[in-house]
């Protein structure tokens, strides 16, 4: 009897011995761990605002959902760059070859003359086109390409008056798109330069008198002592070549053919 109550009493105190030993562990590990405010239930990281519920990462207005980056005004929808008027909606400058196009129907009459035709052939136009200052765009008056380029728009459309606007639209520029000698002393100037110099005399000098200066041109009248006689030979030289060895002597105020 004696022997068993020792050996109850001894595995009693096993027993207590093991249940204060699992509650120190226990005791133990909740306090490092479950609630210990380093780790298990600190704010840092377990239960913390900063990760799990906090607004700065996971609902955070700065990242997630922020104005600046995501929908920004300046970058995505801009209105400098896409859509710009200053460069694309300009009216294009006259070409030569534009203008010549459009005034070879000054000579497209219904009765089959050529009672308003400027020019005898489009090589002519383009030699005297060249002599032409620019000008501006939409110009109705000066000794211009442009001037004559809207002359000779208005005159070939349909409806147009070619009787008043072709002559405005050629060469010698009718008074509106330059004065006759004016215009007519420009082209000597390029295309026949010397010719009345070697005649002893200034083209400003001798055009004025030029029988028939003041009459509106057409290339129709090619002989006779007349401003339209020299005007066309001075045309027909502007094509260039041959012709203007040909045709340049006979605008001198003394000609073998306008006289």
């Amino acid at each position: 009897m004696k022997n068993t109550f020792k050996l109850l009493m001894a595995a009693s105190v096993v027993v207590v011995a093991l249940s204060i030993g699992a509650c120190g562990s226990n005791g133990s590990t909740t306090g490092s761990t479950g609630g210990g405010t380093g780790t298990g239930g600190g704010t840092g990281t377990g239960g913390g605002t900063g990760t799990g519920g906090g607004t700065g990462t996971g609902g955070g207005v700065g990242t997630g959902g922020g104005v600046g980056t995501g929908g920004g005004v300046g970058t995505g929808g801009g209105t400098g760059t896409g859509g710009g008027t200053g460069t694309g909606g300009g009216a294009g400058a006259t070409t030569c070859a534009s203008y010549c196009s459009t005034i070879s129907g000054c000579g497209a009459n219904p009765d089959g003359g050529a009672t308003f035709q400027q020019y005898a052939a489009s090589g002519d136009c383009q030699g005297v086109c060249a002599a032409f200052a620019a000008g501006t765009v939409g110009a109705t008056s000066g000794n211009t390409k442009e001037c004559r380029a809207y002359h000779a728009g208005v005159a070939t459309a349909n409806g147009g008056d070619k009787g008043l606007h072709c002559p405005h639209a050629g060469p010698a520029g009718d008074g509106v798109c330059g004065s006759p000698c004016e215009s007519f002393c420009k082209i000597a100037e390029s295309e026949c330069p010397g010719t009345f110099a070697d005649a002893g005399v200034t083209c400003a000098a001798a055009c004025p008198t030029f029988d028939g200066g003041s009459a509106r041109y057409n290339s129709a009248t090619t002989s006779g002592n007349s401003f339209s006689c020299r005007m066309y030979h001075l045309t027909v030289a502007a094509g260039g070549g041959a012709a203007r060895t040909t045709h340049c002597p006979l605008i001198k105020p003394v000609s073998t053919t306008c006289n």
